[in-house]
């Protein structure tokens, strides 16, 4: 999808999505790179957007503009971002190791979702497209255009408490695929109501976590170890006392009894070994 779905209003310089202007000419937008007008089409095949108005672009001109989808969506993003207040996190697990006690890996969470207030949005710090303050710190947000998992702690600034990746091609259709036509509107209510799309590349209690998780397990894995020790002695000990004793019968008195396999053994009813006999 390259379909450009916002443009800036000539008279404010604000970026509008294509559903909030007139059709055609009349939109009244300029291209945010170009800076050449455009024209607002909201046929009934394609999904809305933006186009270059051909009567301005130079005939002498071999490249195109090259702004695009991608960039226009971020951008929208971006100034929603800065213009709001609340933003929806997803949960975080992560995958641990086994270390013994369970036979395959765990997930352990780290965060659950949540919908935070946030203050003094800033672009461009610490490595990120945006910064949030949730609760005195601060939130990075980087945009990726496929989804990115995983992230080098050791590349993320110390002064960030979280960091989320946000996938902006997770943007180009909705819940049930169709494509999106008032995608302002969209975004603003993914950003502040649903975590789709956004995912945590790190949490600053991620490591803390999973160490409480893996001394867990290996406090569980102790104590398995010694029960079966312990088990073990115990049926080592049962089958050293089966070697030395077997089941008697005095056929004196008539008594039956456990007793050694060495030694006279008698009988303990009548205090006789000659008339007793293994059964």
């Amino acid at each position: 999808m390259n379909l450009i779905p916002f443009a800036y209003l000539a008279s404010t310089q604000e970026l509008v999505d294509v559903a909030d202007v007139p059709s055609g000419k009349d939109c009244q937008c300029v291209c945010p790179s170009c800076k050449i007008p455009l024209i607002a089409k909201k046929g009934m095949v394609k999904e809305w957007h933006f186009a270059h108005d051909s009567q301005f672009i130079d005939k002498e001109q071999t490249e195109p503009c090259d702004f695009s989808w991608a960039v226009a969506v971020k951008m929208m993003i971006k100034q929603l971002l800065m213009d709001g207040t609340e933003i929806s996190l997803p949960d975080y697990h992560m995958e641990l190791p086994s270390i013994g006690y369970k036979s395959t890996n765990q997930k352990v969470l780290i965060t659950k979702p949540s919908r935070v207030k946030y203050s003094n949005p800033t672009l461009k710090e610490y490595g990120c497209d945006i910064i949030l303050e949730v609760g005195g710190k601060k939130l990075g947000l980087i945009f990726f255009m496929s989804k990115k998992n995983t992230m080098d702690e050791q590349t993320i600034d110390p002064h960030l408490v979280g960091l989320i990746g946000v996938d902006i091609n997770g943007f180009a259709y909705d819940e049930t695929g169709k494509a999106i036509n008032h995608l302002r509107a969209y975004l603003k209510l993914s950003i502040e109501s649903h975590v789709r799309s956004k995912s945590w590349l790190y949490h600053a209690r991620q490591r803390s976590v999973i160490e409480k998780e893996l001394q867990r397990q290996r406090t569980l894995k102790n104590l398995e170890l010694s029960r079966d020790a312990r088990l073990g002695r115990n049926k080592a000990l049962d089958t050293t006392v089966d070697k030395f004793q077997s089941s008697w019968f005095c056929v004196a008195c008539k008594h039956s009894y456990q007793g050694e396999n060495i030694g006279l053994n008698p009988c303990p009813k009548c205090n006789s070994h000659f008339y007793r006999k293994a059964v």
